[in-house]
This record gives C-alpha cells, structure tokens and sequence, in this order.
C-alpha cells in the first residue's frame, strides 16, 4: 500500500458532499464583464469593421477554394465518366471484332471443307480421266488388226 492513501468511508462520503453544492442551494450566478460598445469610441469601430472585413474575405476566399476543390473534382469525375465510357465502347467493338473473328474462323473452316471435297473431286477426276484414257487404249488396241 505504499503510495496509496486509506480513508475510511465515513471521512471520504463527508469529502465528497462537501465539494458538491446542495440541492436546495441555488448557483451563484455567473459574472459577466461589462465592455464598452464598439460604436460608443470610433476607433473601436474601425478596428471592429476592419476585422468583420478582414473575416468576410477570409470566408470568400475560402468559400472560393471549396468551390475550385469541387469544380476539380467535378473535372477529374468527368475525365473518369469518358474514361469508363472508352473503355466500354472498346469492349464492344473488342467484342464485335470477337464476334467477326467467329464468323471469319467457320467461313474458314467452311471454305477449307470445300477445298477437301473440291480435292478429291478433282483426284476423282484425274482417276476417271486416267481410267477413261485406259478404256480408249484398250479398246484401240483390241480393234486394231496387227500388221504383217
């Protein structure tokens, strides 16, 4: 308990009471400092009217910054809308070009399909050719008498 001061109840309840005012007691009143009125001494009012001046610039050049603060952030929100805005036109032509890249891709594959039929047409043909040659052949030879 080193440090520490020990009261019994009794001394610190009469402690406490003592300090506060009772009830029933009204409070003094306040006392109020009576000064001079600025508009009785012209030098007074000089000095009041320089200061409301000097308090009213004061709130005009602050109330202008706030509304340069806002007309900036006005500026950079719409950088930012037409911002956004490229971005989504982007993607859409983005998507568009993804959408002709699909078409071109089965044109493509539809276009390499009809090479395939028009190359084993064209290897039908070379092998209907060849046999008809060999036909002509044959029956040329089996027609021809042999000569002696």
């Amino acid at each position: 308990m080193t440090g520490k001061f020990f009261f019994p109840a009794a001394i610190r309840n009469q402690s406490e009471s003592s300090n506060r005012p009772p009830m029933n007691r009204p409070l003094p009143p306040q006392i109020i400092p009576i000064l001079p009125l600025a508009h009785n001494v012209p030098e007074s009012r000089r000095t009041a009217q320089s200061g409301l001046h000097k308090a009213t610039k004061k709130i005009e050049m602050h109330m202008r910054e706030k509304k340069q603060i806002v007309e900036q952030f006005n500026k950079e929100k719409e950088k930012r809308r037409e911002a956004v805005q490229g971005l989504l036109a982007w993607k859409k032509k983005c998507l568009k070009k993804g959408d002709e890249l699909k078409n071109i891709k089965r044109e493509l594959k539809v276009t390499q399909e009809l090479l395939k039929a028009l190359n084993e047409l064209s290897e039908s043909k070379k092998i209907i050719r060849e046999q008809k040659r060999q036909l002509k052949e044959h029956e040329e030879g089996s027609c021809k008498k042999p000569k002696l």
